[in-house]
């Protein structure tokens, strides 16, 4: 079987193990108590577990490190992030959001929940709490690590939840948050951030790229990416996001009003007016020309040379810092 006869089944499959605790937790209260759930699952800086369900509390304490952690390519993946933070926070927010909103399918189900168009500052500062707590080698050390991919892996079933209760969702589209999309948007945090740093003028050695794919992967397994889905190399990563690409990257509604949300709140927090138009172009240079026109990411009287010059700065992009909420 190849990989895009994989991807084919990966598109139809969940997470069991975490839909069964969203059923559970329905069974219980039905969709009102599904969403107070939400409400601790979406605190990040949150820990307790205490005042949860006995199944709740069951679920995230059995989550645990895989033994296949490599703790030394972890520490070194850390270390590279919190040296280029906000270059790191720069091919997020401008190349590896974006490059997720081009899954037209996958877009569907981030349009449906709303918020990410409704109150896009916001969520972003979660997805920058997130991406802060992953690459904070003491959080793997001290606990933190497993309650927080815990309760991301609950939040992933209860979308699950919601969108095919919408009755919105055609099956033909996949399951909701299914495997393959899970996948897509780990490479996104791994991969197409690496591919986004070589791209912005970044030399990173071979073991450095490797401890951070690394990382990402056993954070993947833990949130519950079947093994067979995840890449364990380089050219494994590449190979996985050329089929991706190939079976889901098109112009979308979604996609289109997910970047134009993303963009807007990029924008507004420069107060240089100059300086707003920046992250855009660079959102165009990073994808290239044709992905960027399948998002309609505006075309910017800004000279790609001058972008390409700017990246050698982080004081410009500083202001990208505050958005993924880099400290």
């Amino acid at each position: 079987m190849n990989i895009s006869e994989d991807l084919v089944l990966y598109r139809q499959k969940g997470d069991l193990p975490a839909d069964n605790v969203i059923k559970a937790v329905d069974a219980t209260g039905g969709l009102f108590a599904v969403r107070d759930l939400m409400t601790y699952l979406t605190d990040f800086k949150d820990f307790s577990v205490q005042n949860q369900p006995t199944f709740i509390q069951d679920f995230i304490q059995n989550t645990s490190i895989p033994a296949s952690a490599d703790l030394k390519k972890i520490k070194l993946a850390c270390t590279f992030y919190q040296k280029n933070q906000i270059a790191i926070g720069l091919a997020l927010g401008c190349y590896a959001l974006p490059y997720c909103y081009l899954g037209a399918d996958g877009a569907k189900v981030l349009a449906m929940t709303d918020r990410i168009k409704t109150d896009t500052y916001n969520r972003l500062l979660e997805t920058g709490e997130f991406v802060n707590g992953i690459m904070d080698f003491k959080d793997w050390q001290n606990g933190k690590q497993t309650i927080r991919i815990a309760k991301i892996r609950l939040m992933h079933a209860a979308v699950r939840y919601f969108v095919i209760h919408s009755k919105k969702w055609d099956n033909q589209w996949g399951t909701p948050v299914n495997q393959e999309d899970m996948a897509g948007t780990n490479l996104a945090f791994s991969f197409i951030v690496l591919r986004g740093l070589r791209k912005m003028g970044y030399v990173i050695d071979e073991k450095t790229e490797d401890a951070y794919l690394h990382t990402w992967n056993i954070m993947g397994e833990m949130i519950g990416l079947e093994k067979g889905i995840i890449p364990h190399t380089i050219p494994d990563a590449r190979r996985l996001d050329a089929h991706i690409v190939k079976r889901n990257f098109r112009p979308s509604p979604e996609g289109k009003a997910l970047t134009a949300a993303l963009l807007k709140s990029v924008r507004n927090i420069q107060p240089i007016p100059f300086f707003r138009d920046l992250p855009v172009a660079q959102t165009r240079l990073l994808l290239g020309n044709k992905y960027a026109d399948m998002l309609d990411v505006p075309k910017l009287p800004v000279h790609s040379s001058f972008i390409k010059i700017t990246n050698g700065f982080n004081g410009i992009f500083g202001q990208i810092k505050t958005i993924l909420n880099f400290r």
